[in-house]
C-alpha cells in the first residue's frame, strides 16, 4: 500500500511490481538453465570459495535440490 491507496493489480492478480522481466508466464528451459549456470558461475568465482570451489558448488546444488523437492 502506498500513499495513494493499494497498488493496482494486473489482470492476472499480481501487483504491477511483480511483473516478470521476460513478459512470459512460463519460464523456458533455456532461461532456467541460463539462470542455473549464472548461479553456479557466481558460486565458482566468489572469492570466499577460492580454495574450496567444488565443495561450494556441491553445497549450492544440494541446497537447490532440497529447496525444490521439499514439501510445501
Amino acid at each position: 500500500m502506498n500513499q495513494h491507496g493499494p497498488m493496482p493489480r494486473r489482470h492476472d492478480g499480481r501487483h504491477e511490481s511483480e511483473r516478470r522481466e521476460t513478459g512470459t508466464a512460463v519460464e523456458t528451459p533455456k532461461s532456467a538453465l541460463a539462470k542455473a549456470r549464472g548461479v553456479l558461475e557466481f558460486v565458482w568465482s566468489h572469492p570466499a570459495n577460492r580454495d574450496r570451489r567444488l565443495a561450494a558448488v556441491h553445497r549450492a546444488i544440494d541446497f537447490q535440490v532440497r529447496a525444490r523437492l521439499a514439501a510445501p
